[in-house]
């Protein structure tokens, strides 16, 4: 998937707040309290993936095994 989409930072005092589109977080399946790793390039785009938990990952495997 390689969809890009925009976003711009606000201020709310001293917090720096990113909203997120809707359709965006329904896509990815990212909800309230997911962890997301910020991988910031070269050009100033940002990569956002989820943070996978460690259980989440043993049981991706363990089921991708039993196809």
């Amino acid at each position: 998937m390689n969809t890009k989409w925009t976003a711009y930072v606000e201020q709310d005092g001293d917090d720096l707040i990113l909203p997120l589109p809707s359709d965006l977080l329904e896509q990815m399946d990212w909800k309230e309290g997911d962890v997301l790793i910020w991988d910031v390039r070269e050009d100033g785009s940002v990569i956002l993936t989820k943070k996978i938990k460690w259980y989440q990952r043993i049981w991706k495997r363990v089921t991708s095994w039993r196809k």
